[in-house]
């Protein structure tokens, strides 16, 4: 593709970026696109904690359009602690090509050769790493891009040096687009917002019931809705999430 028809090609993306208003279509246009610059397997986390635990994955909204088994291993069982792309994607913002990696710092050894055993067992050889500023809001979010199997580092390398502006004002419009689609998304009824505070408070689904003189079956349903609306597996995560999101008491 010509450096004309790739830079159309870039702002027809992000005017529709900017149109979209769902976070699922949003993500399968930014995997869509970034695979025509040879960058097919993605990895998305974003989180509204100023100083998120690297040890809980549930701080983290995640979005991955790589094979289960490489996300389970990577994020569940935190190979990706200590490690000098966690360290550094913790510590800096700004843009990592993988063939940098020798200027950062190693993590620790046993954790850097899980991490590479990982990766040589799934193809991952050659990529990116964006780590996105704070914003006032004091949000943090990770984009890692990794290449097809058959891509050598050097030649992400070159596509970086000669297309970096276009690729990155698309990558950080989805960031954007992201983070404003989850805050509306993520609003909660009062009555969910009543729910999980008296969730948070030790109440069983039974005493909220009776405290709220509805019946059990209506709390289950708002306790779903719950977890629906803050994208969370679990009533706990829910609850966690509200506080971390200022959903549970504003």
């Amino acid at each position: 593709m010509s450096n004309t028809l790739s830079r159309s090609a870039a702002l027809s993306f992000i005017s529709r970026v900017a149109r979209t208003g769902d976070d699922m279509i949003l993500w399968d246009m930014l995997c869509e696109r970034m695979s025509d610059y040879g960058l097919n397997r993605l990895l998305y986390g974003f989180t509204l904690l100023p100083e998120p635990d690297p040890l809980d994955p549930a701080n983290w909204l995640l979005r991955s359009s790589h094979a289960e088994s490489y996300n389970r291993r990577l994020v569940a069982d935190g190979l990706y602690l200590d490690t000098r792309y966690g360290n550094w994607a913790r510590d800096y913002s700004g843009t990592l090509l993988w063939s940098r990696q020798d200027i950062l710092t190693p993590g620790d050894p046993a954790s850097e050769a899980r991490l590479r055993d990982l990766n040589q067992s799934h193809q991952v050889h050659a990529g990116v790493m964006v780590s996105f500023p704070l914003l006032p809001q004091k949000s943090r979010g990770i984009l890692i891009l990794a290449a097809r199997p058959e891509m050598p580092q050097c030649r992400i390398d070159r596509i970086w040096l000669q297309r970096r502006d276009e690729i990155e004002a698309q990558i950080h419009a989805f960031h954007l687009r992201f983070q404003l689609i989850f805050a509306v998304a993520c609003r909660l009824t009062p009555r969910q917002k009543e729910v999980l505070r008296c969730v948070a408070a030790g109440f069983t689904v039974q005493q909220i019931a009776e405290e709220l003189t509805l019946s059990v079956a209506t709390i289950d349903k708002h306790l779903r809705l719950a977890r629906e609306a803050l994208d969370a597996t679990t009533t706990a995560q829910a609850v966690a999430r509200a506080l971390r999101f200022h959903q549970l008491y504003s």
